[in-house]
């Protein structure tokens, strides 16, 4: 034992003692305990325990690797709820309504009309935007001024600042998702995230083109995956279903504590994602 051990025993013992623990052996009070001294306990055990696990592989040792089989063929008629067939945009409107959010249908031609009715119904006097160039902008701006409100611009003021003090934000979309009424939206150099999480109310623009079945479809949209993403790539996309909810409190549920409170989505026919 270490007690009776002379000085020079005492490095054997311990030895000895690392020894049995690594092999398992009757070691009293390192019974199953792993010990080295100098060196590492039974070296050999790693190839030992690789060995085993190549042999139920069924491979030698030096093989390159093993190639992973194809996956299976996908029987989508057994995995989508929601097909690329008539009535899909009627379908997500269903669907997004049943989430709470608020849905609206127009041609291009009165989306001015009708953004400046909601405007309106919502009481809003001033709303930021978070959208490209172009017609939506245009038609933004102009329902704005129909319904008396005014198009701020969330960079005037730092941070988001600009966007706490609007009352609503208006947004196009990525994507709309069929099979749960879900709006995918995106941040990048032009859209503030800001302005679908901070105001209050959130108003976004769907092309009716741009209404997808489900999920398994929005990897497959240019700049979302692969190589060709490139710099235009989003900073970040957010899967918005329904205005804001918390339960937190005593179960009761609360709409609009961490974001809107409202969302109103306004499908517009015939108009492209970038219109």
């Amino acid at each position: 034992g270490l007690a009776d051990a002379g000085a020079g025993e005492l490095p054997r013992v311990v030895e000895e003692g690392a020894r049995r623990a690594g092999r398992g052996g009757r070691g009293g009070a390192t019974k199953g305990r792993h010990m080295s001294v100098g060196r590492v306990a039974n070296p050999g055990g790693r190839e030992e325990l690789m060995r085993r696990v190549r042999a139920a592989l069924g491979r030698r040792e030096g093989d390159a690797g093993v190639v992973c089989p194809a996956p299976p063929e996908v029987d989508e008629s057994l995995v989508r709820l929601v097909g690329p067939e008539e009535g899909m945009v009627e379908g997500f409107i269903a669907r997004a309504g049943a989430a709470g959010m608020k849905t609206h249908r127009c041609g291009e031609g009165s989306l001015r009309e009708t953004l400046a009715n909601v405007l309106r119904a919502e009481g809003v006097r001033s709303f930021c935007v978070g959208l490209p160039a172009g017609r939506m902008i245009e038609a933004a701006r102009a329902g704005g001024r129909d319904a008396g409100a005014e198009m701020v611009d969330y960079r005037s003021l730092p941070g988001l600042q600009a966007q706490f003090e609007v009352d609503a934000g208006i947004t196009d979309v990525v994507a709309a998702i069929a099979e749960s009424g879900t709006l995918v939206v995106r941040s990048d150099a032009v859209r503030s995230r800001g302005a679908f999480i901070v105001p209050p109310v959130h108003i976004a623009i769907v092309p009716a083109d741009s209404v997808l079945p489900d999920l398994m479809d929005l990897w497959r949209l240019d700049g979302l995956g692969g190589e060709e993403s490139g710099p235009a790539a989003p900073t970040s996309l957010v899967l918005v279903s329904g205005p804001s909810k918390t339960a937190d409190i005593e179960g009761i549920l609360i709409t609009g504590v961490h974001g809107p409170r409202d969302v109103h989505v306004v499908v517009v026919g015939g108009v492209s994602a970038e219109c």
